[in-house]
């Protein structure tokens, strides 16, 4: 019959096997640049973000989204 194996019982301290995470630290996003968006579009996104507590990147993303349809709609 074959043996079980506790590698955590090794006689010496290095060979314990050491349980490492799956993933990196994930770290804080910076903030979004809203002011970068001019006067009307940042305010907007800072209103949005206040009424339903969604993050500025989203609301920002958003947005830019509709902004961009709306200026191609003109352009064309």
């Amino acid at each position: 019959m074959a043996e079980s194996v506790n590698f955590n019982d090794a006689q010496n301290p290095r060979d314990k096997l050491e349980i490492q995470p799956l993933r990196r630290a994930v770290r804080a996003a910076e903030p979004y640049p809203v002011g970068a968006l001019g006067e009307i579009l940042s305010g907007a996104v800072n209103a949005v973000n206040v009424a339903i507590q969604a993050p500025h990147a989203l609301c920002a993303q958003s947005f830019l989204a509709g902004a961009a349809l709306g200026f191609k709609a003109r352009l064309i």
